[in-house]
């Protein structure tokens, strides 16, 4: 009898075993973020070719532990992100819902739609880069030369150029109405390259 009631017991145990959940892992978007993606504040996008309207709308990223989130060219964005060492991929991404004039709504689609295709990020010095398979964005630290070129854009060429110099950066002029002017290959993160439209700032670099 007592045999039997040992047998019973490990039939149940054993069908409690085979039952169970499997384990899973943590997701790695819960993953701490590396320290130098929290700058403490936003990073300030100020040059993609993918969107290259982007940046004159202000927008930013910011990183949280497993999140990402910002302000696209109209609305404000949210969701996942899974950061890995050089490589980073958003979950799945919402926003608000709020309206825009036409070319600001067209920049935001194409904005969420390259973010949805960051596959890695590199840092170098205050910029910080997110790559996919078609091209780069490339964002300002708070306070750092790609921050501050984005306030340039859509100002003439000299106010433009007084207001860098007067705030300790480098100036130059790399394109003027569509034509690429030949420059040096040197970089210098103080240095604020500007593309000139009919007088008027429409895209910065730095370097």
């Amino acid at each position: 009898m007592r045999l039997a009631a040992v047998l019973v017991a490990l039939l149940l145990a054993g069908c409690a075993s085979g039952s169970s959940e499997p384990t899973v892992s943590a997701s790695p978007s819960g993953a701490p973020v590396p320290a130098e993606l929290l700058p403490g504040d936003d990073w300030v996008l100020f040059t993609s070719q993918l969107v290259p309207d982007a940046p004159q709308f202000n927008v930013t990223l910011r990183f949280d532990d497993g999140k990402v989130s910002g302000k696209a060219p109209v609305n404000r964005y949210f969701g996942t992100a899974a950061v890995g060492d050089g490589s980073v991929t958003f979950g799945p991404l919402a926003t608000t819902q709020m309206a825009g004039s036409p070319e600001a709504m067209t920049a935001e689609t194409q904005y969420m739609e390259a973010l949805a295709g960051v596959t890695a990020w590199q840092l170098s010095g205050e910029v910080l880069t997110l790559s996919t398979t078609d091209g780069l964005l490339q964002y300002g630290a708070p306070d750092s030369a790609g921050a501050f070129a984005v306030t340039l854009l859509g100002k003439p060429r000299g106010a433009a150029k007084a207001a860098a110099i007067d705030a300790g950066y480098e100036w130059r002029v790399v394109s003027i109405d569509g034509e690429s002017l030949v420059v040096t290959q040197d970089y210098r993160p103080q240095r604020i390259n500007a593309s000139i439209e009919d007088g008027i700032v429409t895209a910065v670099t730095v370097g």
